[in-house]
């Protein structure tokens, strides 16, 4: 018996201490949910368990990128479809404007909108941004500069207007255009008038013409020389520009000095049969129209003499001799007029030019009341075609749209019976019945057609040898009961040697001096870019690499080719349809893109979250506690440590028993 070491006790303390250690482990686990605390509960499950959580973490955040990605594209295609919308408005402005029965305030008023819409398309690409970041900013990184191209260094804007002349200002209108002088400190612009005379505004300062979009109204800087008694200017007029975004005032002034606005003279005349008194001579069934003029001679000769453009008298354009129609077929029978192969001429004094001959040099007719059988495809008139699979062969079908019949029939009478006496299947349809020897049943009209030229040439603004005047045609009507014997009276009647045909303006308010928009030549380089792409990043997974690119179009009006769209001649709103719609073919393939993008970003978040889900559950078989297993050794191990602490006191309780062999 030893009282020094009681190797019991130790022995019993030991395997005590080792039991409450796996108790106080056990207790661990299942308070915290987790088998591994700590590195030292399974070092290797450890080091996966922490990559897989590094893994679901990452793909949760990534989730959360996608849908702020999702949410950036959507933002654009907002916006994209916004300016669709105002692209359809302005397809709907250009195609009105495009209609000849629009004047040009009409399509200034559509043009005002138009460029509204332009300023708004232009600040939602300047303006549209997701947390802060624009979405159509250029990327610098993005941009790359594979050369330069020649562009105009200034656009001039449509502009234009219509003068009455008048004995004051008449001589003060610009003869052979307007010439403008720019320094570096302002504008001016100078004109020989049709008096001779030299003219001039005072100098636009530069600033203002800047301040006001580069442009400058002429009426404003008029000196007094250059206005009437009461104040009002000759003329009106705006210059107005648009500069290129490259250029710089030194390349604008240089544009400016390149070029000049040109000029000229023109009337609008009427034409009417009189008698030799002068008066309106009645011609049922026969108009006359002029349907073009220039006469800019004419008008300088006014300008120079004692014409006065405040009278309706006209002394331009008079009949030349009193009687004017010099020449004219001889048939007094429809038997000769069948076989005439004569012509009209008529004869004209112009002032300033001179003699002037007119000369019928076409004869068409329209039958109103042709009847062609729907077979009759020889009378049609084809507007289409295409391909059609017959037989299982390819074939071509034309396609036959009916039409009012319109023929020409040569210059001369003999012609004029043709349109009224044609025959149906071997030659073209006549104008009267058929019971009156033609073919076709309703009638209709024949048109004259004369072109006017000077018997010597003349100067004509900035034309030496101009010949031509003015064109004019004469209308008669064919009624379907007309008789060939009818119309060949009819037209006797109106032409024969009695004949006065006067062509004048009427009034002075009918003759115009007319400007126009100026072309520059004066050119710069501007730099030419690839590339004008712009790339959203989106960390789309837990790895650097697991990124998605979004990659679009940088747009502005320019990508758009909309920069200098306009409505503001038939030429220009024609234009605009073309330029229109490739914009909206640009803007809608670009929301296309988007969408795209859109639906791939949704898949890749729930890519995402399905491997997350995945991953965790693996990490939570590798980390979580098995609290049913747990609580199966909390049991044994406090069986064994109570157990312990038993035996512990009895192995203390042997000591006491030296104390027996004491007594």
């Amino acid at each position: 018996m030893i009282i020094q070491n009681n190797l019991l006790a130790m022995n019993a303390n030991r395997q005590f201490n080792i039991s409450d250690t796996k108790r106080k482990k056990t207790t661990e686990k299942l308070s915290s949910g987790y088998k591994i605390n700590r590195a030292a509960d399974d070092a290797a499950s450890l080091t996966i368990s922490e990559k897989m959580r590094r893994q679901v973490r990452g793909l949760h955040q990534s989730a959360d990128n996608i849908q702020d990605g999702i949410s950036y594209v959507q933002v654009a295609d907002g916006a994209l479809e916004e300016i669709d919308e105002m692209l359809q408005r302005m397809n709907e402005l250009t195609i009105k404007a495009s209609n000849d029965t629009n004047s040009y305030e009409d399509r200034e008023s559509i043009d005002d909108e138009i460029q509204k819409l332009k300023e708004e398309i232009a600040r939602v690409f300047d303006t549209t941004s997701f947390n802060d970041r624009l979405i159509w900013e250029p990327d610098p990184e993005r941009m790359v500069q594979v050369g330069t191209k020649p562009e105009p260094t200034v656009r001039y804007r449509s502009s234009g207007i219509t003068i009455d002349p008048t004995d004051v200002n008449k001589g003060g209108i610009p003869y052979n255009g307007i010439t403008l002088t720019a320094v570096d400190d302002g504008i001016t612009a100078s004109w020989k008038g049709y008096d001779g005379n030299a003219y001039s505004t005072t100098k636009v300062p530069w600033d203002d013409f800047e301040k006001n979009g580069y442009s400058f109204k002429i009426q404003d800087y008029l000196p007094d020389s250059s206005k009437d008694e009461a104040g009002n200017p000759f003329f009106t007029y705006t210059v107005a520009m648009t500069p290129n975004s490259y250029a710089k005032k030194e390349d604008i002034i240089n544009a400016i000095n390149s070029t000049s606005i040109s000029s000229s003279a023109s009337a609008s005349y009427t034409a009417r049969f009189e008698n030799p008194d002068h008066s309106l001579k009645s011609t049922p069934n026969v108009s006359v129209s002029i349907t073009s003029s220039s006469y800019a001679a004419s008008y300088v000769s006014a300008a120079e003499g004692t014409h006065t453009f405040d009278s309706e008298d006209d002394p331009f354009i008079e009949p030349q001799p009193s009687n004017n129609l010099i020449s004219f077929p001889s048939a007094t029978t429809v038997a000769e007029a069948r076989r005439s192969n004569e012509t009209w001429k008529f004869g004209f004094n112009m002032e300033g030019i001179g003699h002037v001959t007119a000369t019928c040099n076409n004869i068409s007719y329209v039958a109103t009341g042709a009847d062609i059988a729907d077979d009759d495809e020889n009378h049609w008139w084809q507007w289409s075609g295409g391909y059609i699979n017959k037989d299982g062969k390819q074939v071509y079908e034309p396609h036959y749209s009916k039409r009012l019949i319109s023929r020409d029939v040569g210059n001369t009478l003999s012609g004029v019976m043709s349109a009224l006496t044609g025959n149906k299947g071997t030659a073209t349809p006549g104008l009267l019945t058929p019971g009156n020897g033609g073919a076709a049943d309703g009638g209709g009209s024949l048109t004259f057609s004369f072109t006017a030229t000077a018997d010597s040439a003349y100067k004509s603004g900035s034309v030496p040898d101009n010949t031509s005047v003015f064109s004019f045609s004469m209308s008669v009507n064919v009624s379907a009961s007309d008789s060939e014997q009818d119309v060949f009276d009819r037209i006797r009647a109106t032409l024969n040697e009695n004949t006065r045909l006067d062509i004048s303006t009427d009034s002075g308010s009918s003759e115009r001096a007319s400007v126009y928009t100026p072309y520059t030549r004066h050119q710069i380089d501007v730099p030419v870019y690839s590339g004008l792409y712009k790339s959203i990043e989106i960390q789309a997974g837990h790895e650097r690499d697991h990124v998605i690119d979004i990659d679009y179009k940088v747009l502005n009006l320019d990508i758009l080719g909309l920069k200098n769209t306009n409505t503001l001649t038939k030429e220009d709103s024609k234009a605009a349809i073309d330029e229109i719609r490739n914009a909206m073919s640009i803007v809608n393939s670009e929301r296309s893109g988007f969408g795209a993008y859109q639906n791939r970003l949704e898949h890749a978040y729930n890519a995402n979250k399905n491997t997350e889900e995945n991953t965790q559950s693996a990490e939570s078989l590798i980390r979580d506690a098995d609290i049913a297993s747990e609580m199966v050794d909390l049991s044994k191990s406090s069986i064994i440590s109570q157990t312990a602490q038993s035996m512990l006191a009895n192995a203390n309780q042997l000591p006491q028993q030296v104390l027996s062999l004491l007594q």
